[in-house]
């Protein structure tokens, strides 16, 4: 049977195309939050200008890539068997790496982890640039998607794109919709961040660790340390086929149980370097609000003082005036 649906595939376009969606809301809002674009004509002219250039950027990436495929897809054939599993570990290794970036942005995305970028700005920008920053932006997702697509047509898995990227697409752009209105309401979004890291983290491991494992079949496997016997534990049969994205597996090579606790451990770390980096700026933005009343008050007293020494000054003068006339 002929299989038509790959994880990895599916998290590529989801990551994309969820990057995609952020970049899209993001100049929606601002349009819609700027004082330059108040006027309803003005207004729905610059929502316009930005569909317009992520149609334009889609179609154009799509075509390119298009154009790329068909010609790997048709050497991809020529290719021996070791080759082939070689490229299929790199291509599980290029999302698990892809995905991992995706579970340290989303918590970004919705506001819990700090963002170093500027948030983009349409005061007094044209029309003309606001179009090429999206269709820029638009056409350098869709790109990457196409690149990260290589190793899979060349390892002749080409025909797992088309049902994958469907579904990814429909997942990333439900997502980027979610995360576009969650950006309109208030309330807490840790648990919302914590859940989409936690499970794109797992994602990002389960890859990784199969990818890692793909090089073991071709040059030789490391000692199991165990393995589960029985159909309810395999890892190819169901119930338990559902958590193999997630790293599951009925048996353990050496190498298998290293990469894993490598994987895991990089991303909790990762994650809390944002988590350190997300307090550290927030603490620094407290102190500098802080200091601004009493940057205030010292001005204040710096121009009361002068005011008092000079009333001083001049009772001083007029005591002095009195005592002369008193004496003549």
């Amino acid at each position: 049977m002929t299989v038509v649906f790959d994880i990895g595939i599916a998290t590529i376009f989801t990551r994309e195309f969820l990057e995609a969606a952020v970049v899209v809301g993001s100049f929606r809002n601002i349009i819609l939050k700027s004082e330059e674009y108040q006027d309803e004509k003005k207004r729905i002219e610059g929502l316009r200008a930005v569909w317009k250039a992520t149609i334009f950027a889609t179609c154009l990436a799509f075509v390119v890539c298009i154009a790329v495929t068909i010609p790997l897809a048709v050497l991809s054939r020529k290719l021996d068997d070791r080759v082939v599993e070689i490229i299929e570990g790199v291509s599980k290794i290029v999302a698990a790496i892809a995905i991992l970036q995706l579970s340290l942005k989303l918590p970004k995305w919705l506001g819990v982890y700090v963002s170093k970028k500027k948030e983009h700005s349409v005061e007094g920008v044209p029309l003309s640039t606001i179009r090429f920053n999206v269709a820029w932006n638009i056409w350098r997702e869709m790109a990457e998607c196409g690149v990260f697509l290589i190793p899979y047509i060349i390892a002749g898995d080409a025909i797992q794109i088309p049902v994958s990227g469907v579904v990814g697409t429909v997942i990333g752009l439900i997502l980027g919709f979610l995360i576009y209105l969650r950006s309109k309401t208030l309330g807490s979004k840790n648990w919302m961040a914590f859940f989409c890291a936690f499970v794109t983290g797992l994602l990002s491991v389960g890859l990784f660790v199969g990818g890692c494992h793909e090089f073991e079949e071709v040059f030789g496997e490391t000692r199991k340390v165990y393995q589960h016997k029985g159909a309810f534990w395999s890892h190819k049969k169901f119930p338990m086929v559902f958590f193999k994205p997630f790293g599951y597996s009925s048996s353990r090579t050496v190498l298998q149980i290293c990469t894993f606790w490598l994987w895991t451990g990089m991303t909790v770390m990762l994650h809390l370097i944002k988590i350190w980096q997300t307090r550290r700026a927030r603490e620094l933005s407290n102190t500098d609000s802080t200091s601004t009343p009493k940057d205030s008050q010292t001005d204040t007293t710096d121009i009361e003082a002068p005011q008092t020494t000079d009333i001083e000054a001049a009772q001083s003068k007029e005591a002095e005036v009195i005592g002369v006339v008193q004496l003549k």
